[in-house]
C-alpha cells in the first residue's frame, strides 16, 4: 500500500468524523464542516500523489484516485453557491429592519442593502388577511409544523422569533417576524440571518419567500 493511498484512506476518515459527527450532532456543525473541507484537500493532495506515481510508472494503488471525488463535490457545491449573492441576512424591509432580540441586535450591514434590492426584489412584505394577533399565532403554527424552534413570541410589540436548522450539518439560520396593523389586515416583514459563513446560497430568502407565500393561503 502505498503512502498516497494510505493519506487518501485516512482523508476519507477525517471527512466520514466530520460528516457522521455533525450530522448527529456529536460536534458543532461548523466544526464537522471544517473536517470535511480539510479531509478533502488531503484526499485530492494523495490523489495526486497517486498520479504521480503512474505518470513514473511506478506501481500505483488505483482505488486511491477516488481522493478526487471529494473536492470535485465540494467544487460543484462552490459553483452552486458562486450563483448567489454572498450575503448571510436578508430583509424584507430595509429602511426599518426588524430587530433581533434573543441573539442580540445584529445592526443590518449597509452594503447588503442594495445587493437584496437587486438580486432579491421579489422578497418584500406581505399583507395577510386578519389582526396581527390572528395572523401571529398562525405563523407561529406554521413555523413550529415546519420544524423552526420559536425562542420568542411577544404579543405587545406582535413579533416573533426563532431558529431554524438547516442542510447535513445542521447550520443555524435565526429569523423574527414582525406584524403591523394595516386596516383590516395584517403587514408582515421578515428577516432571515445565517450564523455561519459570509454567504447562505439563497437559503435566507428561500425561507422568507416560502413562510410568507405559506401565511398568505
Amino acid at each position: 500500500m502505498s503512502k498516497s493511498f494510505k493519506l487518501v484512506l485516512f482523508s476519507l476518515g477525517v471527512i466520514l468524523v466530520g460528516a457522521l459527527g455533525a450530522n448527529y450532532r456529536l460536534m458543532p456543525g461548523f466544526a464537522g464542516f471544517v473536517l470535511v473541507i480539510l479531509g478533502s484537500f488531503l484526499a485530492f493532495a494523495g490523489a495526486v500523489g497517486e498520479t504521480v506515481s503512474l505518470l513514473k510508472k511506478r506501481r500505483v494503488d488505483y482505488l486511491a484516485f477516488a481522493g478526487f471525488i471529494p473536492l470535485l463535490v465540494a467544487l460543484s457545491l462552490g459553483l452552486r453557491a458562486s450563483k448567489f449573492p454572498r450575503i448571510n441576512d436578508v430583509s424584507t424591509d430595509l429602511s426599518d429592519v426588524p430587530q433581533f432580540v434573543e441573539i442580540g441586535n445584529a445592526s443590518y450591514p449597509e452594503e447588503f442593502k442594495p445587493i437584496v434590492k437587486e438580486r432579491y426584489a421579489d422578497v418584500t412584505a406581505q399583507v395577510v388577511a386578519g389582526s396581527p394577533d390572528e395572523v401571529m399565532t398562525k405563523a407561529a403554527a406554521l413555523l413550529k409544523a415546519r420544524g423552526y424552534g420559536l425562542t420568542r413570541e411577544d404579543r405587545t410589540k406582535k413579533e416573533l422569533e426563532g431558529v431554524a436548522e438547516i442542510g447535513f450539518f445542521h447550520f443555524k439560520d435565526d429569523f423574527v417576524l414582525r406584524f403591523r396593523a394595516q386596516g383590516a389586515a395584517t403587514l408582515v416583514d421578515m428577516r432571515s440571518k445565517s450564523r455561519v459563513g459570509k454567504g447562505d446560497i439563497g437559503a435566507n430568502a428561500a425561507r422568507i419567500r416560502e413562510v410568507l407565500a405559506a401565511l398568505k393561503l
